[in-house]
């Protein structure tokens, strides 16, 4: 490279000005035309606090996260503002996914 290898910071700010739901969309776009319909799969359905996330003042970052076993992707995947609310953000992400015949497995937090 002419400039050398883009420093962390550039990165940072490129990736920031990217609308989080524009790239949603384009990415679940260009995953239907790779990964087939995940029937007979199994989708494990889990929530994680980010480790470090959350810096000085602020809260770590929680995800509830969909994970097809069977292909080894993650295929979505939902914010949380607490660990509590991963139960209300489990059904906005099953909305989300084709599970036509997958099954579907959770830990207790999702019950």
């Amino acid at each position: 490279m002419q400039h050398g290898v883009a420093w962390q910071d550039t990165f940072g700010r490129v990736f920031g000005l990217i609308d989080p739901d524009q790239f949603e969309q384009a990415f679940r776009r260009r995953m239907r035309g790779v990964l087939p319909v995940l029937s007979d799969a199994a989708e494990a359905i889990d929530g994680k606090t980010i480790r470090r996330s959350g810096g000085m003042d602020a809260t770590a970052l929680h995800l509830v996260s969909a994970f097809a076993a069977g292909a080894g992707l993650v295929p979505g995947q939902r914010g949380t503002e607490e660990k509590s609310n991963e139960k209300t953000a489990i059904p906005e992400l099953l909305s989300t996914l084709a599970l036509e015949g997958a099954t579907v497995t959770i830990d207790a937090m999702g019950t």
